[in-house]
């Protein structure tokens, strides 16, 4: 018995809808949060996006300002080995590896280690891995065109 047209684009909604909700657990998922860092060379208040999978959060993107300029998010790897991955709800909301940033020629990592936020920077012209005690204030943001009266 051959299937109508209507019958295999009901099929194949139903296998798209059921493979979306199958995956929804795992599915990346965009996130957004804001933070303050200060410490050292350092302060840094900032916007930061990105895809949660599982427990972490992939941050792909920045809005916000270091020392007073403009910052941009640096690729991976780029300065102290960044893996620029966060975790909120966590005990730490970065890593070892930490996040870097750049403005202008001035250049930051910050990152988790030994029960304290550090930052490793580059500020004029002076590199300096802070010990000092900073303070991050992470809170959730929702996401753009997402609320009660959102419009697409």
């Amino acid at each position: 018995m051959c299937a109508s047209a209507g019958q295999q684009f009901r099929r194949t909604v139903l296998t798209f809808a059921l493979l979306i909700c199958a995956g929804g657990t795992n599915a990346a998922r965009a996130e957004y949060f804001g933070f303050t860092y200060s410490g050292g060379l350092v302060s840094v208040t900032a916007v930061l996006v990105g895809d949660r999978v599982g427990g972490q959060i992939n941050v792909t993107s920045a809005n916000g300002t270091f020392n007073g300029g403009p910052l941009v998010l640096m690729p991976l790897n780029a300065w102290g080995g960044n893996d620029n991955i966060a975790y909120l709800g966590a005990q730490t909301i970065f890593d070892f590896l930490g996040i870097a940033f750049s403005s202008g020629p001035n250049a930051v990592n910050l990152y988790y280690d030994n029960g304290a936020y550090r930052s490793y920077s580059q500020v004029g012209g002076v590199v300096a891995d802070d010990l000092g005690v900073a303070t991050i204030d992470a809170a959730p943001i929702p996401a753009p065109g997402v609320g009660l009266f959102s419009f697409a």
